[in-house]
Order: C-alpha cells, then sequence, then structure tokens
C-alpha cells in the first residue's frame, strides 16, 4: 500500500510541477522518471502475488 500511495504523491507532484515549469521541464522529466519506476516496481509486485 505504501508504494501506491508514493506513485500517487509523485504523479500529483508531476502535474503540479508540470503547469509550473513545463512538460519537458529537467525537474518534470525526473520525477516522471522516479515515477516509471515505481510504477514497474508496483507492476512486478502485482505479478509475484498473482502467480501464488
Amino acid at each position: 500500500m505504501e508504494l501506491e500511495t508514493s506513485i500517487e504523491q509523485l504523479r500529483q507532484q508531476m502535474i503540479e510541477l508540470a503547469g509550473k515549469h513545463g512538460l519537458t521541464s529537467d525537474v518534470v522529466l525526473g520525477v516522471s522518471q522516479q515515477l516509471d519506476k515505481y510504477i514497474v516496481m508496483a507492476q512486478n509486485n502485482h505479478k509475484t502475488d498473482s502467480i501464488w
């Protein structure tokens, strides 16, 4: 559940930063990359849970 909370917080942060700095700013891209990592982690956790 903690990972999902982090994903949601990063998503909101990315939306706010994109509004202030634009979609292609370095700060938005950095948050987007971190968000991608968290999403992959959540997907991998889901796959592991589904196997068993």
